[in-house]
């Protein structure tokens, strides 16, 4: 029998199978050499700091709306 685990990337707590997020992305960002490149990432996290996560997801684009204004 196979027994998977999953914990969180945040709290580093185990997380409930069937109750945690995925999180991946990209930012783009400048390398070294000034040449344009992108930062690719993926987090696991439970129930509680997914909420976290989406409330700062949430921050970024609010203060992106407020910056172009």
């Amino acid at each position: 029998m196979k027994i998977t685990k999953v914990f969180c990337d945040l709290c580093e707590k185990e997380c409930d199978k069937m109750r945690f997020g995925v999180v991946s992305g990209c930012v783009m960002k400048m390398t070294d050499k000034g040449q344009p490149g992108n930062m690719v990432f993926e987090g696991h996290y439970c129930e509680d700091d997914m909420g976290k996560i989406i409330g700062f997801i949430e921050s970024l684009k609010n203060a992106q709306h407020n910056d172009s204004k």
